[in-house]
């Protein structure tokens, strides 16, 4: 899930959307986000690889995820909840910030989600190193 974010809006678009979120994109990005997580919990890998992006399913197979996942990103199968921070628009496509709660500690992740002919799509995460426009 580590991978860099792939373009997906046009330049066009993407200045035009740019800053945060709209409050629709956010519930959508939120479902999103939410259910690829539950999949984890329940260990349905398969409907936790459908929430990726198709650009990153066509580059990393469901045994590679799976394998990423359970060794960089395990506090996610089994978490003690999560929070949202800040939605952005940039031109590679949305940014949403996630605090998880695993066994006393906060992981701060920062998501690149992608959105290509009306689809959703979870490019990529990565533990951010600074909490900015997080909700704790």
């Amino acid at each position: 899930m580590a991978l860099s974010v792939i373009s997906s809006y046009s330049p066009a678009y993407a200045q035009e959307k740019m800053g945060a979120c709209s409050q629709r994109e956010k519930i959508a990005v939120k479902k999103h986000i939410t259910g690829q997580i539950s999949a984890l919990g329940k260990s349905n890998w398969q409907s936790a690889y459908n929430y990726a992006a198709l650009a990153f399913q066509q580059t990393v197979p469901l045994d590679y995820f799976k394998e990423i996942i359970t060794k960089q990103y395990f506090y996610l199968i089994s978490n003690d909840g999560y929070t949202f921070g800040d939605c952005t628009n940039t031109p590679d496509g949305i940014n949403q910030f996630l605090t998880v709660n695993y066994h006393g500690a906060k992981r701060i992740l920062l998501y690149g989600l992608t959105v290509v002919d009306k689809r959703l799509g979870i490019a990529g995460a990565s533990e951010a190193k600074t909490p900015t426009g997080v909700a704790a």
